[in-house]
């Protein structure tokens, strides 16, 4: 499974509130991640978090319908 931790991390004047979520994922997605965070020098957990921002970004039309903000 995977696994991102809480904390605030500070990058200069910018904190970030940081949750823990748990998942299993595709083994073989995994492993193109860990190969992609390598060639990229990112962390493993921002690839997937740029992912996870992506796909929020598609879907965002949706909001009218939906009656609420996904970023709430």
């Amino acid at each position: 499974g995977l696994c991102f931790q809480h904390a605030v991390l500070t990058q200069g004047d910018i904190m970030a509130k940081r949750k823990t979520y748990c998942t299993n994922l595709d083994a073989d997605l995994m492993k193109e991640i860990r190969v992609l965070s390598a060639l990229q020098v990112k962390r493993q957990n921002e690839l997937i978090e740029e992912a996870i921002k992506d796909l929020l970004d598609k879907y965002k039309h949706l909001e009218p319908a939906l009656g609420f903000s996904m970023a709430e």
